[in-house]
């Protein structure tokens, strides 16, 4: 599962986690929600590993005077637990691109959530193992929302020799959505035994 892990930070802002090898992101967020921050390169995440054991990274805060808050629904009604929310786009707001990787918020067991951000005009982006992508329209501080996530579906089957029925080995099976026809495949699996 998850490792969720904090490290309050020392007079000069330094901090410090010992973690099991895996691929982690750190943020920033005080209680108060007055700030959040991230490590705003492209390629957050971090992965340690034991050729890679020790990772240093510099992480830069914003203020964050304002929230918004809501819950993460599926389709049927029903709360998602562990929803990673993010502010998709802004208006009026020159920080984009740092807002948009640091600040994140995670949906609790009542998939509930609320996201620190500066004021301005937002659409919120939510995702959760299992699900598809929900976007709300533009959000502003203090409105309380709900994100609609769909479960996301599973194709399976077989591969055969039409003469033999025996089961080809190596064979690559794409799956193209139509709607984007003529663009690369959104996922490939390839079976061997």
């Amino acid at each position: 599962g998850d490792v969720r892990a904090c490290s309050p930070t020392g007079n000069d802002g330094a901090f410090t986690f010992t973690l099991p090898w895996g691929r982690y992101r750190v943020h920033i967020r005080d209680d108060a929600l007055t700030a959040i921050g991230c490590d705003p390169s492209l390629d957050a995440d971090i992965i340690l590993t034991p050729a890679h054991p020790n990772v240093r990274r510099m992480l830069s805060v914003i203020a964050a005077t304002a929230s918004i808050s809501g819950t993460v629904r599926d389709r049927l009604g029903g709360t998602v637990d562990g929803a990673v929310i993010r502010p998709q786009s802004l208006g009026g707001w020159s920080g984009l691109v740092a807002l948009g990787l640091c600040a994140a918020a995670l949906s609790d067991h009542s998939g509930r959530f609320t996201l620190a951000v500066p004021p301005g005009v937002f659409a919120l982006h939510a995702r959760a193992d299992g699900y598809g992508a929900g976007v709300t329209g533009d959000v502003a501080p203090g409105q309380d929302v709900d994100i609609v996530l769909v479960p996301e579906g599973t194709i399976f089957g077989l591969v055969v020799d039409a003469a033999s029925g025996e089961g080809i080995a190596g064979a690559t099976v794409r799956a193209v959505r139509r709607a984007t026809a003529g663009q690369p495949p959104i996922a490939s699996a390839t079976e061997s035994d």
